[in-house]
């Protein structure tokens, strides 16, 4: 019965589109009153003295600035692709409680009796037979095979949802989406970028709505600005959790196994136990080092892809402000804006997942063990 409700609820999921007029428009009117208060800010900014006591100066100003900035990129951050992740992360959570069903299962089958008085294999709060268990054991493993269906599904449905908006990933590209503890943030990058580039082209129609209206053109210009400021925000956050938690907790784990390995050769030298289990014991602490060192690299790819792609958005958000100080002419703000969304796609290309090989299944699976520690905060 169980299984048929799991297939159910499969063939029943209405796949979720990553986003819809209905989101953007929601989006536009949440977000449109953040940016025109940031453009506020930037107006008043030079006016401002460098230092002040007891009035605002350009120092609280600024961080003024940087709070609206942070809260915008929290808005820009909401999509639809956040369902496909959070039921992949669901399956998996179902997963590991099976699994650890079935480890308990196993545990009381050793002292569980073979038969019942009453002739039933389970009896709820009072007693479950060997033959009780043994069924349990089954009907987890069978949920177990089903979730992991249900994972692949929901996998093709997302990269298919990504092709729909001009990105095409290959499986593996896929996976460390998904598999690492940067996957979140990549995909959050991406849906930042769409959604950015939404209220950009919502930003051109206004614009050239406005005709003459320099001083509205100019306003909403302001906000594309802003909208700059968010993506060097984004990359630059990025880079932080890179640089500062994810490559240095893959470092610690590395250095662990390290340590692991040089007791076990201690162990073998002075015969302090059995040689087998102390080999296989550096067998796979070598091999976490080996995936530890693949995922390091990744991270680093990652960030110096983000390195690049923010050099460039930080020199475009230069020229961006430098020209909304000095624009003049309202069809001159719609041209700027129209190239701006050139640079916006330019800066995604530049920040495409790498493709990733694992030389085999087990690397693979030590990759995956390393991404669940973190997450859990294991030591």
């Amino acid at each position: 019965m169980i299984k048929w409700l799991i297939l159910a609820s499969v063939v029943f999921f209405n796949p979720v589109a990553l986003a819809s007029a209905v989101d953007y428009k929601d989006l536009f009117k949440d977000a449109f009153p953040v940016l025109d208060d940031t453009v506020s800010l930037m107006d008043k900014h030079d006016s401002l003295p460098d230092s002040a006591f007891f009035s605002e100066d350009k120092e609280d100003n600024e961080q003024d600035i940087n709070d609206l900035v942070d809260e915008a990129l929290k808005m820009f951050h909401l999509s639809n692709l956040n369902v496909y992740r959070d039921e992949v992360h669901d399956l998996e959570a179902q997963i590991a409680d099976e699994q650890a069903n079935i480890n308990e299962y196993r545990r009381k089958q050793i002292t569980a009796p073979e038969e019942s008085m009453l002739g039933m294999d389970n009896i709820p709060l009072i007693r479950t037979t060997v033959t009780g268990y043994k069924r349990k054991i089954v009907d987890a493993q069978q949920k177990i095979v089903l979730y992991r269906e249900r994972i692949i599904e929901v996998k093709q449905r997302f990269a298919k949802a990504l092709e729909e908006i001009g990105i095409k990933v290959t499986d593996d590209q896929l996976e460390i989406w998904f598999g690492s503890i940067s996957g979140d943030d990549l995909i959050n990058m991406r849906v930042v970028y769409d959604n950015i580039k939404a209220m950009a082209i919502e930003l051109q129609g206004l614009t050239q709505k406005s005709g003459e209206d320099l001083i509205a053109a100019k306003r909403y210009y302001g906000m594309f600005v802003v909208l700059y400021k968010v993506v060097v925000h984004m990359q630059e956050t990025f880079i932080k959790k890179v640089e500062g938690d994810y490559i240095p907790h893959m470092q610690k784990y590395q250095a662990e196994a390290q340590h692991n390995i040089k007791q076990a050769n201690r162990g073998i030298e002075h015969k302090l136990g059995d040689r087998g289990i102390l080999e296989s014991n550096i067998k796979t602490n070598k091999l976490t080092q080996k995936a530890a060192r693949l995922y390091i690299k990744i991270l680093k790819s990652q960030a110096d892809k983000v390195h690049v792609a923010r050099k460039k958005a930080k020199g475009e958000l230069f020229v961006a402000t430098n020209t909304y100080k000095t624009v003049s002419l309202s069809h001159s703000v719609v041209s700027m804006i129209k190239v701006g969304l050139k640079q916006f796609d330019a800066l995604v290309n530049m920040q495409a997942p790498d493709m990733v090989k694992f030389e085999n299944k087990a690397l693979k699976a030590e990759f995956m063990k390393l991404t669940e520690r973190y997450k859990s905060g294991s030591p």
